[in-house]
């Protein structure tokens, strides 16, 4: 927690309340970056009659004590950070974890790409794929079928037949009186029939 103890609180009027002590104790060293519904979740289960309510009072005033943070990075929903220390952050594009990082890097702008602002920080955002989400996605990738292979494709419907193996298909049904029954279409009308009776029959 930024360097506000519970004296500290007490001090500024903050009343310590047991709902937000517990709150206090949860985001202590807490580095996931959690939403008030988290908190809510969290804290809840000490104190069911707890309303979400008092999580968003409780963290609003926080925040403009600076005990904590809020974060922009999710659009969707606000999330808080209770590091005391300047640190950047790696978000994940899927499932929006963001990881601290606690580094400087060397930036200068020109007094014309500051505008002439009077610097006093910054604050970089980095994007990624988190290897947790990585890892989901290749498993859902289409695996390719191990038959799938150059040496089968003669057998494959809507590719070419070995004409060999056509003539043969055409003569056994001929011979066992099928072309017109059990292969159900005329000589010419399609090539389907043959095919499957040509791989049915080894040739």
């Amino acid at each position: 927690m930024r360097v506000m103890t519970r004296e500290k609180y007490r001090q500024t009027g903050f009343k310590l309340t047991p709902q937000r002590l517990a709150i206090l104790d949860y985001l202590e060293g807490n580095k996931n970056h959690p939403c008030a519904e988290d908190v809510y979740r969290a804290v809840s289960r000490r104190f069911p009659t707890m309303s979400l309510a008092t999580v968003y009072n409780t963290l609003d005033v926080l925040r403009r004590r600076g005990g904590v943070s809020e974060l922009t990075i999710d659009p969707i929903k606000k999330r808080f950070d209770s590091s005391g220390e300047p640190h950047h952050h790696l978000i994940c594009l899927l499932c929006k974890r963001i990881v601290d990082i606690h580094r400087d890097f060397s930036l200068h702008l020109s007094a014309a790409d500051a505008e002439h602002f009077q610097l006093v920080g910054n604050h970089i955002e980095f994007y990624g794929i988190c290897p947790q989400c990585k890892g989901k996605s290749s498993k859902n990738e289409p695996r390719k079928h191990p038959g799938n292979t150059d040496s089968d494709r003669g057998t494959r419907r809507g590719s070419p037949l070995n004409p060999i193996a056509l003539d043969n298909a055409i003569g056994k049904c001929s011979r066992r009186g099928l072309l017109r029954n059990t292969c159900g279409f005329r000589r010419g009308k399609s090539s389907a029939g043959i095919k499957r009776i040509a791989k049915d029959t080894g040739e």
